[in-house]
């Protein structure tokens, strides 16, 4: 205790209250910003979290459109391939030679550039391929998988990948086509960008 009067003792008046001034006026502000930094902080990161949240929302919508878009296409060359001549089983369809010219056609007069390759399967897991992105063990993989799948679940089945040349992401679908007694005829698969 006599150090602390020896010190306040050897103060001026003036300095004191000069430093009494100073701890009253800087005391309230740090507590002030503290609790307004704090406040502003919960506000933006809620802000930032309805935002995301916002755009993830359209992001999968957008991506559902795309996705049905692209399988209305799918269906509508399924259903195409089973209206053409020569009438009967889709094996012999499946052989024509001008299939797979025609749908490498398709796929260079897309203006999106939507589908990147076209795999038309009979029921067994066989039938022409037309690409315009290079066949990768991963491809093929993902191909194979989702024709599984949509045989097993008679309905269209996505799979996501990512090209390994490009780094471009992909969806491979495998839609089943029906016939007119409600059976599976024939798959068709697309690589959509």
């Amino acid at each position: 205790m006599n150090l602390l009067t020896k010190i306040l003792q050897q103060l001026k008046l003036r300095y004191l209250l000069f430093l009494l001034l100073l701890v009253a006026g800087i005391v309230p502000l740090a507590v002030s910003s503290y609790l307004v930094v704090k406040q502003n902080r919960e506000i933006l990161e809620t802000q930032e979290r309805t935002h995301l949240t916002r755009s993830a929302q359209f992001l999968s919508f957008e991506l559902n459109e795309h996705l049905l878009s692209a399988q209305r296409r799918l269906v509508q060359l399924g259903e195409t391939l089973l209206l053409l001549p020569p009438a009967g089983e889709v094996e012999d369809k499946l052989r024509q030679e001008w299939l797979q010219p025609r749908f490498e056609s398709v796929m260079a007069a897309d203006p999106e550039a939507q589908l990147a390759a076209v795999r038309l399967l009979n029921l067994d897991g066989r039938g022409p391929y037309a690409a315009s992105v290079p066949q990768t063990p991963e491809l093929i993989e993902a191909l194979d998988g989702s024709f599984e799948v949509a045989g097993k679940d008679r309905a269209a089945s996505y799979r996501f990948l990512v090209l390994p040349d490009t780094g471009e992401p992909v969806a491979v679908l495998a839609v089943p086509i029906f016939s007119d007694d409600g059976h599976p005829a024939l798959f068709v698969q697309g690589v959509v960008k």
